[in-house]
């Protein structure tokens, strides 16, 4: 199986406080047909992750470890979030094909 035939149908968050790191990032992957985010805000990340949880979350390192401003609660924060949503999917289509 060839990952990029199916690659438009994977969102992919790109989170960044360097915005040429993360626009690289977000156009190298959409070049390759990911539908991709890219963030600087944690708060709007949030929003879209309530919204509808990504597949992917490519998170800069520099965000996690560097960043007084984003801190690394909020990070975890997204994380908690994206994974609640993931297991909140997972059960209700688990409860469908029962």
């Amino acid at each position: 199986m060839n990952i990029r035939e199916f690659a438009a149908d994977f969102v992919v968050f790109v989170f960044s406080q360097d915005a040429d790191l993360g626009s690289r990032i977000k156009f190298n992957l959409s070049n390759l047909k990911y539908d991709t985010y890219f963030f600087s805000d944690t708060e709007e990340m949030q929003r879209r992750i309530n919204l509808a949880p990504p597949h992917v979350v490519v998170i800069d390192q520099a965000a996690l470890v560097g960043s007084k401003e984003i801190g690394l609660k909020a990070i975890l924060n997204l994380v908690l979030t994206i994974c609640q949503k993931m297991i909140r999917w997972i059960l209700v289509n688990i409860i469908h094909l029962a």
